[in-house]
Formats: C-alpha cells, sequence, structure tokens
C-alpha cells in the first residue's frame, strides 16, 4: 500500500509540480512512509530486495526534498514580499528570481528520477511485494501484538 502510493503520486510530482506544488510535498511523504513501512517489515524481505527499495526510496525522496525546499522558500519570500515597504522590493523580487532558478533546477532533477522510477516502477512494486515472506524469527502461529512488540 505505501510503494503503491508513491507509485501513484510520482508522475504527478514529476510532470505537474508547476500546477500545484502539494504533489512535491504529497511524494516526500509518501516516500518516508513506504520507507517506514520497509524498515518495519525487514525481516519479511530478502536483503538485497531490501536495500534496493531502500535505495530507489531514498533517490525519490532526495529529488522531491530538494524541490520541496525551494517551494518552501519561495512561499516564504512571496509572503514577505506582499508585506514589505516598496523600497524592500527590488531584493525580495531579486532573491525571488534566484531561488526560482534553483527550483526550476531541482524540478528537472525530480523529473529525471520520477521519469526513470515511474518506467519500471510498477515492475518494482510487483517484485518487492512478491519477495515478502514470513519473518523467519516468528513462529508460524504468531500474531500482530507478538510480531509488533520487537519492531516497536
Amino acid at each position: 500500500m505505501r510503494l503503491r502510493a508513491v507509485g501513484e503520486i510520482l508522475p504527478r510530482a514529476a510532470l505537474e509540480a508547476d500546477r500545484d506544488p502539494e504533489y512535491v510535498h504529497q511524494l516526500r511523504v509518501a516516500t518516508r512512509r513506504a520507507d517506514a513501512a520497509l524498515r518495519i517489515f525487514e525481516p519479511c524481505l530478502p536483503s538485497k530486495v531490501h536495500k534496493v527499495a531502500r535505495r530507489r526510496l531514498r533517490r525519490l525522496r532526495q529529488a522531491a526534498g530538494a524541490a520541496r525546499d525551494w517551494d518552501v522558500f519561495l512561499l516564504g519570500i512571496a509572503e514577505r514580499r506582499a508585506k514589505q515597504p516598496e523600497k524592500d522590493q527590488p531584493g525580495l523580487n531579486f532573491l525571488f528570481a534566484y531561488a526560482f532558478g534553483l527550483r526550476t533546477a531541482a524540478q528537472v532533477d525530480l523529473e529525471s528520477a520520477g521519469a526513470e522510477e515511474h518506467q519500471s516502477f510498477d515492475a518494482f512494486l510487483e517484485a518487492t511485494t512478491a519477495a515478502v515472506r514470513p519473518a523467519p524469527d516468528f513462529p508460524d502461529d504468531a500474531v500482530l501484538l507478538r510480531l509488533a512488540r520487537p519492531l516497536l
């Protein structure tokens, strides 16, 4: 479920962030949640599958993180510009334009990471979920409570 959420928001964050910067935020949140699920269920995945999945999510999270950080910065500058006197506007406009350029570059990185991941994400999702197996440290009759305690 958590990996599927990443796959669903990925194309919008990579290709439609100019319409709504919330897509980038949602991708960042989805990758964090998916990574948390992977860490919780690490005993249920082969080591190699676990490492590959976390690496892929980290790459997306970092690309989305850079873009989101600039989104937040630009929103802050825009709010500040609205409250500042006319004499301060040129400096804020310069800062806004500079940050916008860096945000654009971050989007290019996100689009690149998104394009690479999106093409193979369904196969990655299927392979990762297919690799899930019972944790070797727990008996077959283990209930959720007993499974959750050591992980929490």
